[in-house]
C-alpha cells in the first residue's frame, strides 16, 4: 500500500481547517492495477466522545478487506448494506482528539483499472455526540489516486 505515506502527509495538510462537532475525512486512492484503498480519520472539536460514519459504495467496488489501527475502533463491512462502519473508540467520558487520527483501512478490488476512487461511495449514516447531545458532524471523501 504505497498510498499511506502519501495519505498521511495530505492528512495534516487538508484537516487543518476547523469542522462542526467533528469531521470524517475519507481518503480514496486507486493504485496501479485495481486496488483502491480506503483511509478513514476523524478529527474531534474537543467536546465530542461518540462519532459514526456509515458509507455505501456501489457496484464498482468489491470489499476486500478491513484494518483496525487504533485498537478500540470499528472498522466493518456491512454486507447488508454495501456499506463500511467507522466508528472511533468511545466512552469514559473522554473527547476524541482535535487533531486528525488514522481510525480504519479499507481494501477494495475496482471493477474499473482508473478513475476517481472517491465516486464511488456516498454517505449512509453521519452521527456525532456529546454529554450536552447530538450534533452535526462532517464528512468528505478526498480521492488521491495515482495518475496514469
Amino acid at each position: 500500500m504505497r498510498h499511506l505515506p502519501l495519505i498521511t502527509a495530505l492528512i495534516g495538510v487538508a484537516s487543518a481547517q476547523g469542522a462542526s462537532a467533528g469531521q470524517f475525512e475519507v481518503w480514496a486512492g486507486h493504485e496501479k492495477g485495481r486496488s483502491v484503498t480506503v483511509l478513514v480519520t476523524f478529527q474531534g472539536d474537543g467536546v465530542t466522545e461518540d462519532a459514526q460514519l456509515d458509507l455505501g459504495f456501489d457496484e464498482s467496488l468489491e470489499f476486500v478487506s478491513a484494518k483496525t489501527i487504533v485498537d478500540g475502533s470499528v472498522c466493518v463491512l456491512m454486507k447488508n448494506k454495501r456499506a463500511i462502519r467507522i466508528v472511533p473508540p468511545t466512552g469514559g467520558g473522554t473527547p476524541l482528539p482535535v487533531k486528525p487520527v488514522e481510525y480504519c483501512s479499507f481494501l477494495f478490488r475496482a471493477n474499473l483499472s482508473k478513475g476517481d476512487a472517491s465516486a464511488a461511495f456516498r454517505h449512509e449514516f453521519i452521527e456525532c455526540a456529546s454529554p450536552t447531545g447530538m450534533h452535526a458532524c462532517e464528512y468528505r471523501v478526498l480521492d488521491v489516486s495515482e495518475s496514469r
